[in-house]
C-alpha cells in the first residue's frame, strides 16, 4: 500500500479515535452544563473554525490529539475568557462526582465505541471460520478431519471462537462421550462425531485451526455477546503484555508502539481488507480508554484520583500541587513516547 495511503487511513483513524474521547468529555460537560470554550480536532494553526453558540470547534493543522477546553479547569487561571463566565458554569465549581463523570467520559466513550464497533463488525460483515490447518501426532481427529474444512457448529450450536471448541471438548471428554462437529467441506455440510483424548488434566481432538479467508454473519444477539467477548480477551491480552513488561519476559520496545508504529499497522490492516482494518480501529480505541483509566500523572485516570482523594479528605488538593503533577507526568510521557517513535523508526529501517 502506498505511503500517502497508509498515512491519509492513519490520520482518519487517530482523528476519528480523538473525536470520540474528547467528545466523551464534551457532551459530558454540556450535559452538567459546564462552559465549554473550544472542542479541537489536532493542534497547532486552526485549519476549520466555526462557532455555535457558547463553543468554538475547530479542525486543525497537526491531527494528532486534540482537546477540550472548558471554563474552570485550572482554577488558578484568571483568563479573560474565564471572567466572562458565570461561576456556577465553571468546572470546579461543580461537585466532585459531576467533575469526574466528566473526567472519566472521555476514556469510557473509547471503551464503548470498541464495543459498538466489534458488535457492527461482527453483525455486518461477520466473523472469519475456524479451519482446519493440520493435526497433533496421534490426533483422533485424524482420518475424520481434513484441512480446509470449516467448523460451522459443535454440539449443534454455531461456533466464532475457538474457547467454545475447547470447552465443548472438555466437557464431552468428561461425560465420555465424543463432540459433535458440523463442518463445511467442498461446499457440503458434514457431520462428524469425534472422541477426545486426555492429555495431562485436559481433553483434546489434536486439531490446529486458523482463521478462514471467509466469513460469515452474526445474528442478534449473538454478535454482542462476540463483541463483549473480543474486548475481554483485548483486556486479558493488555494484561499479559503488561506483566511481561514488569518481569523482564518482555521487552518494552517489542512490546510498545508508537505514532510511526501503529501507522504501518494501520496500512498493512487495511491492505488486509474491512475486517482487520475495523478491528484494528476497534482495538486502538479500547487501548486508548483502558490506558487512560489508569491513574498515572496526566492521564484522565489521574484526574479521577484527585478528585476521588477529595471526596474522601473533604477538601481539594491546592490546583498548584495538582498542575505540578501533572505537568512532570505529561513531560514523562512526552519522553516516553519520543523513545518508542525512536524504536519504530530503527525497526522500520531494520526490515
Amino acid at each position: 500500500m502506498s505511503l500517502l495511503i497508509t498515512l491519509a487511513a492513519f490520520l482518519v483513524t487517530i482523528s476519528f479515535l480523538v473525536l470520540i474521547h474528547e467528545g466523551g468529555h464534551f457532551l459530558a460537560a454540556k450535559l452538567a452544563r459546564i462552559w465549554v470554550h473550544e472542542l479541537a480536532i489536532g493542534f497547532g494553526p486552526p485549519l476549520l473554525r466555526f462557532r455555535i453558540g457558547e463553543t468554538r470547534y475547530s479542525l486543525r493543522l497537526f491531527l494528532i490529539g486534540g482537546f477540550v477546553r472548558i471554563a474552570g479547569e485550572e482554577p488558578a487561571s484568571r483568563s479573560e475568557e474565564d471572567a466572562r463566565v458565570p461561576e456556577a458554569r465553571k468546572f470546579y465549581a461543580k461537585p466532585p462526582l459531576t467533575r469526574m463523570g466528566m473526567v472519566l467520559a472521555g476514556p469510557l466513550s473509547n471503551v464503548l465505541a470498541a464495543l459498538l464497533i466489534m458488535i457492527l463488525v461482527v453483525g455486518l460483515i461477520g466473523v472469519p471460520y475456524l479451519e482446519v490447518y493440520k493435526f497433533v501426532e496421534g490426533s483422533p481427529a485424524a482420518g475424520l478431519l481434513q484441512p480446509g474444512d470449516r467448523l460451522v457448529a459443535v454440539e449443534g450450536r454455531p461456533i466464532y471462537f475457538i474457547e467454545q471448541l475447547q470447552r465443548a471438548v472438555q466437557r464431552q471428554g468428561e461425560r465420555g462421550q465424543p463432540v459433535r462437529l458440523t463442518v463445511e467441506r467442498e461446499g457440503e455440510l458434514l457431520e462428524l462425531a469425534i472422541a477426545p483424548r486426555l492429555e495431562g488434566d485436559r481433553y483434546i481432538i489434536g486439531v490446529y485451526f486458523v482463521g478462514s479467508g471467509t466469513t460469515r454473519r452474526v445474528p442478534f444477539p449473538q454478535n454482542v455477546a462476540i463483541g463483549l467477548v473480543w474486548v475481554k480477551n483485548i483486556i486479558f491480552a493488555m494484561y499479559l503484555a503488561f506483566k511481561g513488561i514488569f518481569t523482564g519476559a518482555i521487552s518494552p520496545g517489542e512490546a510498545l508502539t508508537g505514532p510511526v508504529g501503529i501507522a504501518s499497522i494501520v496500512g498493512q490492516s487495511l491492505a488486509m481488507g474491512l475486517l482487520p482494518f475495523f478491528t484494528l480501529v476497534a482495538a486502538l480505541s479500547l487501548i486508548i480508554g483502558l490506558i487512560n483509566l489508569v491513574p498515572f500523572p496526566a492521564l484522565d485516570g489521574s484526574r479521577a484520583a484527585f478528585i476521588l482523594y477529595e471526596l474522601v479528605r473533604g477538601r481539594p488538593i491546592p490546583p498548584e500541587r495538582e498542575g505540578l503533577v501533572h505537568y512532570i507526568g505529561f513531560v514523562i510521557l512526552m519522553g516516553l513516547l519520543l523513545l518508542i517513535t525512536y524504536n519504530d523508526i530503527l525497526r522500520l529501517i531494520r526490515r
